[in-house]
């Protein structure tokens, strides 16, 4: 593994005794020499703060929209999404916790360029990073964003949340669209177990949001905890903000890491689409009860317009002179962006 000299970290602040406070996301870890803060990869070297992952890159994978998850965001489009490591919350049950929490997963090293020159060899429309938190890797990420805005390439993040709002509003302007990972609204679990501050995500959505980035939410079913339909109240509270409500996307809870819970089905489906509208069953390809549910539809005649399912995806051609922008039988704006 070729070595990569430690790169300047922004958003932190000198403290007494060599210390520094890093202010990247709401937990503002006050970060001894030689010590790392909870994300594991931002480390006071001599009261300094550098970024260990800076350039360090663990995956690339060559995914649709509906993989990253993204519904309403260019659903014809192939992205190449990147991770790398560390993570700003401990999620017991994380399905990718040898990149997220616990380590030991090789990487390999790009520059900025390097990645948008992959996606434009690949024909790729844009480039994202999940898998690991995107804040870990804030710097790098507005490096490669900035190239890849001049390059005409889209750009997503899949984000827990957990953001500090000056670093948010730096990487907004290159952002074209987000996806908060939810999992839950309950201050109490969010904070126990998965050490989150749920306010300070309400507050970078409505940041996003405001900005006029692309947002939608994924929502993990966590049997005991998430799957309660009465939760789909307060989120509804939240989606109501919009002008356009965006997609809610069902994912089912797995067993994995430390929790050893049964997984969850999604059979809470028709009671979160009762109090929500455009909630999807995310990862979910076979035959199913509720497969329709991936398709979306015409907000006015229910005309299919992207079909999902096991031939893959297929968005309706738009015939008859009309923009693709519209419905092709009746003329309404999709509720996508297209």
């Amino acid at each position: 593994m070729k070595p990569v000299a430690p790169h300047q970290a922004r958003f932190y602040e000198k403290a007494p005794w060599d210390t520094v406070i890093c202010k990247l996301c709401p937990h503002e870890c006050v970060i001894a020499p030689s010590r790392t803060g909870v994300c594991g990869v931002r480390t006071n070297r001599d009261g300094e703060l550098t970024v260990d992952n800076y350039g360090r890159v663990t995956s690339e994978d060559f995914l649709s929209s509906e993989d990253l998850p993204l519904y309403h965001f260019k659903p014809s489009m192939t992205w190449v999404q990147y991770s790398g490591r560390g993570c700003t919350m401990r999620c017991p049950f994380c399905n990718t916790y040898n990149y997220s929490q616990v380590g030991g997963v090789r990487s390999f090293a790009m520059t900025p360029g390097q990645l948008v020159a992959t996606a434009i060899e690949k024909r790729c429309g844009g480039i994202a990073f999940g898998v690991n938190e995107p804040a870990t890797m804030h710097e790098f990420i507005c490096d490669v964003f900035m190239e890849a805005r001049d390059a005409g390439l889209q750009t997503h993040v899949a984000t827990g949340g957990m953001w500090s709002p000056d670093a948010l509003r730096e990487m907004a302007p290159m952002l074209s669209a987000a996806t908060f990972g939810l999992k839950g609204l309950k201050s109490s679990f969010l904070q126990t177990i998965l050490g989150a501050d749920l306010d300070a995500i309400l507050g970078n959505i409505d940041l996003l949001m405001t900005m006029g980035v692309h947002v939608e939410f994924s929502w993990l079913v966590i049997p005991g905890e998430t799957d309660d339909p009465a939760q789909a109240e307060p989120l509804a509270r939240i989606v109501g903000q919009f002008d356009q409500v965006p997609p809610i996307i069902l994912l089912p809870y797995q067993p994995a890491f430390t929790w050893n819970r049964e997984g969850a089905e999604l059979r809470h489906l028709q009671a979160f689409r009762a109090a929500l509208k455009n909630v999807y069953p995310g990862t979910i390809y076979e035959a199913h009860p509720e497969s329709l549910a991936q398709n979306t539809c015409c907000p006015k005649c229910a005309r299919p317009l992207v079909r999902r399912g096991l031939a893959g995806l297929i968005v309706t051609s738009h015939d008859g002179g009309r923009a693709k922008e519209n419905c092709p039988g009746c003329g309404t704006p999709v509720p996508y962006v297209a």
